[in-house]
């Protein structure tokens, strides 16, 4: 991953979850009535305490608490829609934090009343607050819906007026300024908060404008879209603006009993991200579950090589992937030809072979250190190196098995990629002195819901194949995951080959379904991250067993056919995105000093209008 993905990544961890609807229901209310019956006790402390604290009770209810419900129940209806993020709890969960920035400005406006003995401050900091909050409200309004400026402003009013209007029979602002003068104020200073979050809003937006000519603020509600409602289009919508037509192979390896397709290893040269359902996220489970409906056969999708920057602009793309993958199946060139499994070191390199027919199928891993995505143009390099020691395909996998804190694609000009090169070559080498007629294989699968995708195995669960050439026998372990923790790959293989397994490796598909579903800071959740190790391995074991016992002699086939025309996102637009999404927020953090100089243009105005 490199330094601008990992910073983007990280920006997962600003996003919570909301409490539940009656805990935000008891917090509101309590804090409404702290916060008045403070000011009360703070302005009137030589008032009877009782009669000071009633009043202060029913302040805070009609004042703060009050507006807080009525504003939720009149924007719900506006705010519905199928492109909407707000439900009434996220409405409600917005005014309540509103309610406390107002709760603030109260306060400090009763204390500095109290010090500079002039009650007309309370009622300034009162309209400070509601005009404050109605800039805070239409920043996340705006931000995080497809409403114009002035829809969302309209709606960002509703809370701050209603405060407003609630706090006039009060007599420390009716007697102090006077209706007139109170709305005045919050009218002026509510304009100043508004151009002042215009012109925040602009520029947060634009280093993605000007670089890829859609919206940055876009972006952030299409993610906000998906993440909370499960919904891509509008996320997908600005990808498609940005994308970019491309070939991609998919390998499509056969493995039939008797007339029967048994088993079927699909690996696309297609990058399963970016995270829950946009894009090609979902990419390996369609494909396992679509052509197993149209196969009968167990089928696995192991990662091949390629970056984010191969991600397809919109799920819909899939249906071409699909399509590849059924003009694959139709193969009558199954022939009974292989080699032993065998792996060739080469440093921190561990390059795995087997030769299925023509085919040299490639599986590399760094781990127990730590890697990423290998590159499209890495993988080519690997595959040339693997032809040019006398075999006529080869194709390669990336294992995606070793994931820790830090993980790095590995590019074409590194030293890793160098020793990737030589180790293929080696490899291939020691496989063509090792080949037989004497296949069996059996595949099997675990069932979709034994893991859930918040312990970072997503639906198409868990596919052991395990495949005996002249005695030898191999598993191909391939976990619906997004990479593993540092150290996991090795028990597994441990295990398997307690039970009769020669040779082994352990593989994840490298799906973003388990994407932006947990706040950890990388946005998701590596197999063995969470949950319970034993269990993954136990069920694993048991599988490998099962196939063990079920091998059958066995024919091969396989095809590699580049799905034309789809559409990804491409690497010099990714590259831009995730540059631009980081000086996005860092211009959001510079540009703080706007909404900074709002609030002290508002307070210098109310000083000299109406207070001097």
């Amino acid at each position: 991953m490199s330094t601008e993905m990992e910073k983007t990544a990280s920006l997962y961890r600003w996003l919570f979850r909301l409490p539940t609807m009656k805990k935000l229901l008891i917090f509101s209310l309590a804090a409404s009535l702290c916060i008045s019956i403070t000011i009360r006790l703070i302005i009137y402390l030589s008032m009877p305490l009782i009669p000071n604290m009633i009043i202060g009770f029913i302040q805070g209810v009609s004042a703060l608490f009050t507006p807080i419900v009525l504003s939720t129940l009149i924007v719900s209806p506006i705010m519905k829609g199928e492109e909407s993020v707000w439900d009434r709890r996220r409405l409600y969960a917005l005014s309540t934090i509103c309610m406390l920035f107002l709760g603030t400005a109260y306060i400090v406006g009763a204390i500095a009343s109290i010090l500079a003995n002039r009650i007309t401050i309370v009622s300034v900091a009162f309209v400070f607050g509601a005009s404050f909050i109605f800039m805070l409200r239409f920043l996340v309004i705006h931000a995080m819906s497809k409403f114009s400026a002035f829809r969302s402003s309209m709606v960002a009013l509703t809370q701050p007026l209603l405060c407003i209007i609630a706090i006039l029979p009060f007599q420390e602002l009716t007697f102090s300024l006077g209706v007139i003068k109170l709305l005045t104020m919050f009218t002026i200073t509510s304009i100043v908060f508004g151009f002042a979050a215009l012109a925040y809003l602009w520029l947060v937006d634009r280093p993605i404008l000007k670089m890829l000519k859609v919206s940055g603020v876009g972006f952030l509600y299409g993610f906000l879209l998906d993440w909370i409602e499960n919904k891509p289009y509008v996320l997908e919508e600005k990808f498609e603006k940005i994308g970019e037509e491309a070939s991609l192979p998919v390998l499509t390896l056969l493995f039939k009993d008797s007339n029967l397709l048994n088993s079927v290893l699909v690996v696309p040269n297609i990058h399963p991200g970016p995270f829950k359902t946009v894009g090609s996220s979902e990419m390996p489970y369609i494909i396992a579950k679509e052509m197993k409906e149209k196969t009968g056969a167990i089928v696995s999708v192991a990662h091949g090589p390629s970056t984010h920057g191969q991600n397809l602009v919109t799920a819909n793309e899939i249906k071409k992937v699909l399509k590849t993958i059924e003009n694959s199946l139709d193969q009558s060139n199954f022939v009974s030809k292989a080699s032993q499994f065998v792996t060739y070191e080469e440093d921190e390199v561990k390059m795995s072979c087997q030769i299925f027919g023509d085919l040299a199928l490639l599986i590399v891993t760094l781990s127990p250190i730590s890697f990423d995505d290998i590159s499209p143009e890495l993988g080519e390099l690997v595959r040339e190196a693997a032809i040019s020691e006398g075999i006529k395909d080869s194709f390669l996998i990336d294992a995606h098995n070793c994931g820790g804190e830090v993980v790095t694609p590995i590019l074409p000009n590194s030293e890793t990629a160098k020793k990737m090169v030589y180790a293929a070559k080696m490899a291939v080498k020691k496989a063509k002195s090792k080949m037989s007629t004497e296949i069996k294989a059996h595949a099997v699968q675990s069932k979709p819901d034994e893991f859930h995708k918040w312990e970072g195995i997503g639906p198409a669960g868990v596919t052991v194949h395990v495949v005996e050439v002249k005695g030898q026998k191999a598993a191909y372990i391939i976990i619906d995951g997004n990479n593993m923790i540092p150290g996991l790959r090795e028990k597994i293989i441990g295990s398997v080959k307690k039970i009769g397994v020669d040779e082994a490796e352990v593989m994840t598909s490298d799906t973003h379904i388990v994407n932006a579903v947990s706040l950890d800071p990388k946005g998701y959740q590596a197999v063995g991250q969470i949950g319970d190790h034993k269990k993954l391995i136990t069920m694993i074991v048991n599988m490998t067993k099962e196939a063990l016992t079920n091998l059958k002699p066995v024919k091969i086939s396989y095809n590699i056919k580049k799905v034309e025309k789809i559409k990804i996102v491409g690497e010099k637009q990714m590259a831009l995105l995730t540059t631009q999404i980081v000086k996005s927020v860092s211009t959001a953090k510079k540009s703080l000093i706007i909404l900074v100089s709002a609030a002290l243009l508002n307070i210098i105005l109310q000083y000299l209008l109406f207070i001097l």
